[in-house]
């Protein structure tokens, strides 16, 4: 169980929460779903329902691990899921976070994304510098997941707020050349893919 929300499983798979007051209903929602994970591998009895108290988007979201590089084995989509509760309130989760949502928020609701990336289109410096944080991050958050180190790959993820950021301030996304706009907008769904090795954190509740 993570920090906060301690609690017991016994041989049969019935499930004892200790949570503390306070707590968001989607982080007790994630111990849930590591114990009901652990319960599937560790006995055949019917496994007990999530509450409809916990029953929240996030419930299902922090099963996310689905999308996760390498990660879509139970027991591994469980640790997932509970080393992001773990990590919810930290600076490391709301930087990767706030990347994430923000590249998503445009390139995910806008058409006409390039189908790759083409560096040689990009020549502010912002935009250059963006484009070497993600290729720089991307391999690393997967190689962390693939290795289930999930704290390092949420760290890797984090790395890329402070360059989506200066993107942000300096780069005219929307740009009146449709093939630098196609351009731009590849780029930031590369940044919204990269995060989201870690799963779709735009439907976790902030």
């Amino acid at each position: 169980m993570n920090r906060r929300v301690g609690g017991t499983i016994d041989d049969c798979g019935r499930i004892r929460l200790r949570p503390r007051p306070g707590l968001r209903a989607w982080i007790v929602a994630a111990s849930v779903v590591a114990l009901l994970a652990a319960s599937a591998m560790s006995c055949a009895a019917t496994l007990p329902a999530v509450p409809d108290s916990l029953a929240v988007p996030a419930t299902q979201t922090l099963l996310l691990g689905t999308r996760a590089s390498g990660v879509t084995e139970l027991g591994g989509i469980a640790r997932l899921a509970e080393a992001l509760a773990a990590s919810a309130e930290t600076e490391e989760f709301e930087q990767a976070y706030v990347a994430y949502d923000r590249a998503n928020r445009l390139a995910g609701k806008s058409d006409g994304a390039a189908a790759e990336l083409d560096p040689k289109l990009a020549t502010d410096e912002a935009e250059l510098a963006l484009i070497t944080a993600v290729a720089g991050a991307s391999p690393k958050i997967a190689a962390a997941l693939e290795a289930r180190e999930f704290d390092d790959a949420l760290a890797a993820a984090a790395e890329l707020r402070a360059p989506v950021d200066r993107f942000f301030d300096e780069v005219l996304v929307m740009a009146d050349d449709a093939q630098v706009r196609a351009n731009r907008l590849r780029l930031l769904l590369d940044v919204r893919d990269a995060v989201g090795a870690l799963g779709d954190l735009a439907q976790i509740p902030r």
